[in-house]
């Protein structure tokens, strides 16, 4: 009877793919953290808000509206620095144009971004106020550096809340 209960909860399992559920701020961040370690980009993006997935739909619609209106220099600058062609720029959406902009960043592991990197390999978590539905946590690393992770929860899930720090 017991192995009939578990193949059961295998199926249930492969069926929903059983993704991790962030029940808590620290579970989210502990989610994210070993997604950015395994450079998993696609579960990274999966623990961003709406409002910070949307945010980034809004920056790929604004760099596709202000790429015909650049200068020949300026649209060779764009493209190189996204790695893309001008045919990939305008198939862009939020989701790829993050996911394409942490593996250049990690491809090329230059020493501002390497900083925060450094700080999910190291770090702690040091404290974590929740206010209703939105959420702060305090990480430090091992150097004392320390960082406010904002969350908030949707639909019974905590998620990374980016979304201020981006101007679109």
């Amino acid at each position: 009877m017991k192995n009939i209960f578990f193949a059961g909860l295998l199926c249930v399992c492969l069926i929903c793919g059983c993704a991790q559920k962030a029940a808590t701020p620290q579970k989210a961040f502990k989610i994210a953290r070993k997604a950015i370690l395994k450079g998993d980009w696609e579960t990274y993006w999966d623990m961003l808000s709406a409002e910070s997935k949307e945010r980034f739909m809004k920056q790929v619609v604004y760099m596709q509206d202000t790429y015909s209106k650049l200068s020949d220099p300026l649209k060779s600058n764009l493209l190189e620095s996204l790695n893309a062609t001008e045919s990939e720029l305008f198939k862009l959406d939020g989701k790829t144009f993050f996911i394409n902009a942490l593996k250049l960043r990690d491809s090329k592991k230059e020493p501002a971004e390497s900083r925060a990197i450094d700080l999910f390999k190291s770090c702690v978590i040091i404290d974590c106020t929740i206010k209703d539905q939105s959420a702060k946590l305090y990480v430090e690393d091992e150097e004392g550096y320390q960082v406010e992770i904002p969350l908030i929860k949707e639909n019974d899930e905590w998620k990374l809340d980016f979304a201020k720090y981006y101007p679109f």
